[in-house]
């Protein structure tokens, strides 16, 4: 009995594979279902395995015919470019102050987001 409506899905399972290569044991599952067919995805991996038979898995799709976000005009006209050197910027204080070194990178990356371009002249005026 078992081995004949094993048989029967081995059939089943190789005309349905002819049609549609590109079905795996879980998709296969379902279209078993649909023809009417209530097996567990565990025999129908185990069916298919014994029927080598492997998915081929189609090519992914490297193009995009949609539209892409929209790039807004630069009306405050700022200059969008990386600065690694404001991570980089440290001062020193007189010796005489006893001040030390003190790190006004994240002071100054936060005006920048905020105010643009500064002058050289007000960057050394920070302090």
């Amino acid at each position: 009995m078992r081995l004949a409506s094993e048989k029967r899905l081995k059939k089943v399972i190789q005309s349905i594979h002819v049609k549609h290569k590109e079905y795996g044991y879980p998709r296969m599952k379902i279209a078993l279902q649909e023809e009417g067919y209530f097996i567990n995805h565990k025999k129908v991996y185990r069916l298919m395995s014994e029927l080598n038979i492997q998915s081929i898995i189609r090519k992914k799709r490297r193009f995009f015919k949609g539209n892409y976000s929209n790039v807004f005009p630069n009306v405050l006209n700022r200059e969008f470019k990386e600065m690694k050197h404001l991570l980089q910027i440290l001062r020193t204080y007189d010796s005489k102050r006893d001040f030390g070194i003190f790190l006004l990178s994240k002071i100054f990356i936060i005006t920048k987001l905020f105010l643009g371009k500064y002058p050289s002249a007000m960057i050394m005026n920070l302090y």
